[in-house]
C-alpha cells in the first residue's frame, strides 16, 4: 500500500537537515559598536565638564577637583583589566557587557540625581566666579554618593571597552577565511575609528548642552542614550558568537612570559606605531606657548586676553594623530601577540597604561604644586594669571622626551612580533619549495 503523497513529502522535509544561519557576521557589528559608542559618549561627556560642576556645586579647589578627576580616570582605566579577567575567565563577554551596561547606566541615573536633588549636594555657589564660590563644603555623605556614581560608571567602562573589542573580533574570526587578518585588521580600524566618533560627540554636543542647557539635561541625556544602547545589545544575543570562558588564565601568563623570555635575543622587527611618541612630545611642547599667552592679564581672574583659539588647533591635531597612531598599533599588537584565551585582557592593556599615567598625572601635578611654591604663588593655582602654566608644561614636554627614549629602548629589546614570525616561516616554506622544483627540473 503507498503512501499519500503529502504524507511522503512531509517525510522528506523531515529528513532534510534545517538550514540555519551562522551566528557572527557583520550583522552583529552594529550592536556591539553602538553600545560601546554610546558608553564612550557618556562616559567622555561627562568627563569634559566634571571639573566646572566640581568647583561650582561642590565648592571644590582646581587642584583638588582635578585630582578627584585624575583619580576617576585612572580608575576607569584601570578597571578594564578586572573586567578582562572576569570575562576571560569567569563570565564570558557576553555577560560581562551585559552587566556593565546595567552598572553604567546606573552610575549616570545617580550623577544625574546630583543635578536633580539640591539634597545630596551643598548649597548653590553664589558668587559670580567658580574661583571664589562661597557655598558651603561637601559632607561627607554627598561626596561618597558623587564617588559612587563614578565608581559604577568606572565599573560600567571595565566591563564594556575591553570586552566588546574581543566579543566584536570573534563576531568575524573565522580560521577558515584566508583573509582571515586582513578582516581583523580592518575591523580593529574602523572600531577605533566609530569610538572616535563617539569621543567626537562627545566633546561637542554633550558639552555644548551641558553649557546651554544645565547640569540636569545634561547629565540626563547620556543615561537617556545608555539604555537603549544596552537593551539592544541583550535583545540580540540570539545572533552573537559566544566563546566559553577559560579557567587556564595563569597558564596563558606563564605562556606569555615564557615565549618572551625566549625570544628575548631575536632580531628587531619594524615597528609602526613609534610616532605616536613623537608627536604626544610635540603636543606638550606646543602647550607651553599658547598658555603662556593665555595669561596676558595678571592677577585679573576675570580678564579676557584677546587670542584667537586657533593657538589650540596645533596642539589638538599632533595629539589627535598621537592618539590614532599609538590606538590603533598598540591595539593590534596586544591582541595579536596575547593568547585567544585572554583577548579581553589584550584590548584592556592599553587602558591599563591610561590608568597608570592618570596616576602619574596626579602626583606630578601635586609636586610641581608643592615644589614650585617658594614662599609665594606655586605654578598651578586656582587664577591661572598667577600661576605659570607654561613651566608647569614644559616639565611634561621633558618627561615626554624621556618616554621616547624608554620607547626606543622597549622597541629595540622585544624581539619579532607575531606576524613577522609567521610571515618568515611562510617565506622558508616557499623557499624549500622552490629549491625542490629546481632540484627536480
Amino acid at each position: 500500500m503507498e503512501n499519500p503523497p503529502d504524507q511522503t513529502e512531509s517525510k522528506e522535509m523531515m529528513l532534510q537537515p534545517r538550514i540555519t544561519r551562522p551566528k557572527g557576521g557583520l550583522l552583529t557589528m552594529p550592536f556591539i559598536i553602538a553600545n560601546e559608542g554610546f558608553e564612550k559618549v557618556a562616559s567622555y561627556g561627562l568627563l569634559q565638564n566634571m571639573i566646572l560642576y566640581l568647583m561650582s556645586d561642590y565648592g571644590l579647589g582646581l587642584v583638588k577637583g582635578q585630582n578627584v578627576l585624575f583619580m576617576w580616570v585612572a580608575a576607569t582605566n584601570f578597571m578594564p583589566l578586572v573586567g578582562a579577567f572576569l570575562s576571560d575567565s569567569y563570565l564570558g563577554r557576553f555577560l560581562t557587557i551585559s552587566i556593565a551596561s546595567l552598572s553604567s547606566f546606573l552610575g549616570m541615573m545617580v550623577l544625574w540625581l546630583t543635578a536633580m536633588l539640591p539634597q545630596v549636594k551643598p548649597s548653590p555657589c553664589v558668587a559670580s566666579t567658580v574661583t571664589k564660590c562661597s557655598s558651603t563644603a561637601a559632607t561627607s555623605s554627598q561626596l561618597a554618593l558623587l564617588y559612587f556614581a563614578f565608581a559604577l560608571i568606572s565599573i560600567g567602562s571595565g566591563g564594556i571597552r575591553p570586552c566588546s573589542l574581543a566579543f566584536g573580533a570573534d563576531q568575524l574570526d573565522n580560521k577558515e577565511n584566508p583573509k582571515n587578518e586582513r578582516v581583523l585588521e580592518s575591523f580593529f580600524g574602523w572600531y577605533y575609528a566609530s569610538s572616535s566618533v563617539a569621543v567626537l560627540i562627545a566633546f561637542t554636543v554633550i558639552v555644548y548642552i551641558q553649557d546651554h542647557l544645565g547640569w540636569r539635561i545634561g547629565f540626563g541625556v547620556p543615561a537617556i542614550l545608555m539604555l537603549p544602547a544596552g537593551i539592544l545589545f541583550v535583545l540580540a544575543s540570539p545572533l552573537y558568537v559566544k566563546r566559553n570562558a577559560t579557567k587556564s588564565l595563569f597558564t596563558g601568563l606563564a605562556q606569555v612570559a615564557v615565549a618572551a623570555y625566549v625570544n628575548r635575543k631575536l632580531m628587531l622587527p619594524g615597528q609602526n606605531d613609534s610616532y605616536g611618541c613623537y608627536y604626544h612630545l610635540n603636543d606638550s611642547e606646543l602647550k607651553a606657548p599658547s598658555d603662556k599667552l593665555s595669561q596676558g592679564l595678571a592677577n585679573n581672574a576675570n580678564g579676557i586676553v584677546n587670542i584667537s583659539a586657533m593657538w589650540l588647533v596645533p596642539q589638538y591635531v599632533l595629539h589627535g594623530l598621537a592618539e590614532a597612531l599609538t590606538g590603533i598599533g598598540q591595539t593590534e599588537f596586544f591582541y595579536t601577540e596575547f593568547p585567544k584565551s585572554m583577548s579581553s585582557i589584550a584590548a584592556a592593556l592599553f587602558g591599563l597604561g591610561m590608568a597608570v599615567a592618570n596616576i602619574l598625572a596626579s602626583v606630578i601635578l601635586n609636586v610641581v604644586k608643592n615644589s614650585s611654591k617658594k614662599g609665594g604663588e606655586s605654578w598651578i593655582e586656582d587664577n591661572i594669571n598667577k600661576g605659570h602654566y607654561d613651566y608647569y608644561y614644559w616639565v611634561l614636554a621633558i618627561l615626554s622626551f624621556v618616554n621616547v627614549i624608554y620607547y626606543i629602548v622597549c622597541s629595540w629589546s622585544y624581539g619579532p612580533t607575531m606576524d613577522q614570525l609567521r610571515n618568515d616561516k611562510a617565506n622558508g616554506v616557499r623557499g624549500e619549495e622552490h629549491e625542490e622544483a629546481v632540484k627536480l627540473n
